[in-house]
C-alpha cells in the first residue's frame, strides 16, 4: 500500500475526515405562507481540514527548512490525495497551510526512519474537492 500522501509529499497520516462534493440544498420560505421549499443550489465541496504527520530525518536546520517549505509549497495548488486507506481523491485544491510544527525526536522507534536527527512535522491544511 502506499504512503498517506498530499500531492507529491508523503506523509506516515492524515488526520480528518476528506469530504467529497454534493448536492447542496436551501430551504426556501416566505412569510404568511406555510410550509417550505427545497430548493437545489448546486453541486460543490465543503472545505475540509486535515492534519498531516511526517516525519523528517534532517542533518541540519537549513534542511529542516526545505522540508517545511515543500509542505508550504502546497498551498494554491490543485493535487491528488491519497488517504490512510490507500484512497486516491483527485482533484483537491489546498486553500491554505498552517506553518507546520516540528517537534524533535530525540530515540525514534516503531518503524519511522530516523536517527537522532528526526522530527515529526505536523501539517494542518484546508482543502476542497473542485470536481466537476
Amino acid at each position: 500500500m502506499a504512503w498517506p500522501s498530499v500531492g507529491s509529499v508523503e506523509f506516515i497520516t492524515l488526520k480528518g475526515p476528506i469530504e467529497p462534493k454534493g448536492a447542496k440544498t436551501g430551504i426556501v420560505s416566505r412569510p404568511g405562507v406555510d410550509g417550505v421549499a427545497v430548493k437545489r443550489r448546486g453541486t460543490r465541496g465543503d472545505t475540509f481540514q486535515l492534519t498531516c504527520v511526517k516525519d523528517v530525518n534532517c542533518a541540519n536546520a537549513a534542511a529542516l527548512k526545505t522540508k517545511i517549505e515543500a509542505c508550504m509549497a502546497l498551498e494554491g495548488t490543485t493535487i491528488t490525495v491519497v488517504d490512510d486507506h490507500g484512497i486516491s481523491w483527485t482533484e483537491l485544491h489546498v486553500l491554505r497551510v498552517a506553518r507546520p510544527a516540528a517537534v524533535k525526536i530525540e530515540t525514534p522507534v516503531g518503524g519511522i526512519e530516523g536517527t537522532n536527527a528526526t522530527h515529526l512535522l505536523t501539517v494542518p491544511m484546508v482543502l476542497i474537492d473542485t470536481r466537476n
